[in-house]
Formats: structure tokens, C-alpha cells, sequence
């Protein structure tokens, strides 16, 4: 049986350095093996909404979840689904592949997310389902 696409989503914890002023919330370092070139940083601010499904063809996500919690839910091609739950409570680093469909779910009435990405922005490589 071959691997599915949702097998090669990978989690890495973060740290965060916490101190009496507030917290540094550390999202990724060159000398790290998760380390792609990155081309754009962007952060994505919503409510308690649900996004339309999509999946990238070429870029591949690296997501951290800054505050609140977000359900995603992944599936590829044979209609295999995996939900993954990201939280600032204890971060994690989610490495997702292209080519795989998903969506997200805010669960807080505030939620940002940040997403380094190996490409810049292209409309073009998204596939969207309408």
C-alpha cells in the first residue's frame, strides 16, 4: 500500500522562552533540518470561521499558530482524511506538503496564524473548490 500524501504532514514542537515581561515564541531557524528558503512570511487573522477548501500545488506551508486554536483538516486524493489541531497553548510547527486539500476552522473568536512559505504568493498554484 502506498504512502499517503497526509502521512508527510509533520509536526515539530516550538519553544517558547518566557520571562516576567512576556514570552519569545521561536518559529523557525536556518540551522534547523525543517528549514526551507524562505520567500514570503504571512500572517492570517480570523474569527470562529471555517475557510473555504483548497490546496497549493507548488508551495509548501510551514504554520505556527500565534494565538487562539485551529482545526485543519487534510485529504488527498482518495478522499483520506486527517484533522490536525494547532494552538498557542503549546505550539507546533506544521509542515504541510503541496498537493494536499484542506481547510481550517478558527475555535477562538481571535485566531492568528503565520504561514513561511518556500514561494511567493501565486494565485495560479492554488486550486480552490468552489
Amino acid at each position: 500500500m502506498s504512502e499517503s500524501l497526509l502521512d508527510k504532514i509533520q509536526l515539530e514542537p516550538r519553544q517558547a522562552f518566557r520571562s516576567k515581561s512576556g514570552a519569545v515564541l521561536r518559529g523557525i531557524r536556518s540551522d534547523e533540518s525543517i528549514y526551507i528558503s524562505l520567500n514570503e512570511v504571512y500572517f492570517s487573522y480570523f474569527g470562529s470561521l471555517e475557510s473555504d477548501e483548497k490546496k497549493h500545488l507548488m508551495m509548501e506551508l510551514r504554520i505556527l499558530c500565534l494565538k487562539g486554536s485551529v482545526d485543519f483538516t487534510f485529504k488527498d486524493e482518495s478522499n483520506k482524511t486527517r484533522v490536525i489541531s494547532l494552538n498557542s497553548n503549546s505550539p507546533e510547527l506544521m509542515i504541510v506538503p503541496p498537493g494536499i486539500w484542506f481547510k481550517y476552522k478558527g475555535l477562538e473568536d481571535e485566531n492568528i496564524i503565520v504561514n513561511f512559505s518556500n514561494i511567493l504568493h501565486n494565485e495560479n498554484e492554488i486550486v480552490r473548490k468552489i
